[in-house]
């Protein structure tokens, strides 16, 4: 499953990027966008270096907060998978980071 995810530095700036995830169960797109969608930050932004996910601003030091990056969405990819997860595993980071870090979320 392809996500499709950007950084928007300035109103007038973006740069996107995308992962691709196994989906050897199927999970439809639609089901795969809600249960993301329910674990992000305010339905729509994340911080990528802390879930194993590239920066688009150029951190890589997954300690340090990052700028938060919008998540745009799913599509089934034609590309073979560019991360070691599936998209339910990436799905499970995103609730344990939620957890972890129930202040970030508003």
């Amino acid at each position: 499953m392809l996500l499709h995810y950007l950084h928007r530095p300035t109103e007038t700036t973006k740069t996107l990027g995308t992962v691709v995830f196994a989906n050897p169960n199927g999970i439809s797109l639609a089901d795969a966008e809600a249960r993301i969608v329910a674990e992000l930050i305010d339905a729509e932004l994340f911080i990528p270096n802390r879930l194993g996910i590239a920066s688009l601003c150029g951190n890589t030091d997954p300690e340090e907060d990052d700028d938060y990056h919008e998540f745009v969405s799913v599509k089934n990819p034609e590309e073979v998978p560019t991360d070691a997860r599936t998209i339910e595993m990436f799905i499970a980071d995103l609730k344990a980071f939620k957890k972890a870090n129930p202040d970030e979320f508003w």
